[in-house]
């Protein structure tokens, strides 16, 4: 039989070449993927993209930590002027400012009630709700604690104010007790500000 002058010519389809695409004839190059020739897509394997659940001290944060380690350290120094009120420590002043003066004066006492013993609760108030926030950190008893923070903050500046300009005497332990209670009020308040936005 005559040769035709033509070899056969092997399968232009490109199965089984892994889906490589055949540029189409006469379109300009176009790419044409060939289907069933395992180029589909793969579904996302979502790894790393679920939102993980953030435990309540990490979401919100170490701030209720701090605070709470500085309304312990504001209870003992209050639980310390208490106890100094009533006759069963020692006044320890230093060589700052009038102690005795200001924890004997009228102005150390509330109807009868040692001031220093309800900053000592209030201090201890603000530990616990502290700490509740910093493990819950969407509780109500978050509000209540910055408002009971800030009204300690202004009660401690007006006694600040009575000490400059009525007694003339300075309490050194008063006055770093109207600092920590005035960090923890305006550290709160940023805090459930940036909460807030």
């Amino acid at each position: 039989m005559p040769s035709t002058g033509r070899w056969p010519q092997p399968a232009a389809d490109g199965a089984g070449r892994g889906g490589s695409a055949q540029p189409a004839s006469g379109t300009g190059g176009t790419a044409r993927a060939i289907p069933g020739a395992g180029s589909s897509a793969r579904p996302a394997s979502g790894r790393g993209c679920s939102p993980q659940p953030a435990s309540g001290g990490t979401a919100n944060g170490r701030w209720p930590l701090g605070l709470a380690g500085l309304s312990a350290l504001g209870a003992v120094l209050s639980g310390y002027l208490w106890q100094a009120k009533v006759g069963a420590a020692e006044l320890v002043c230093g060589p700052l400012g009038d102690c005795h003066t200001v924890n004997a004066s009228a102005f150390s006492e509330i109807m009868g009630v040692p001031i220093a013993l309800l900053g000592m609760l209030m201090y201890l108030g603000l530990t616990g709700a502290l700490l509740t926030v910093w493990r819950w950190p969407n509780t109500v008893l978050s509000q209540f604690g910055f408002a009971l923070a800030l009204a300690g903050a202004i009660f401690s500046l007006y006694l600040t104010f009575v000490e400059a300009f009525v007694l003339r005497a300075y309490c050194i332990w008063c006055l770093i007790s109207w600092g920590l209670i005035t960090v923890i009020a305006w550290t709160w308040g940023r805090a459930l500000r940036r909460a807030a936005t």
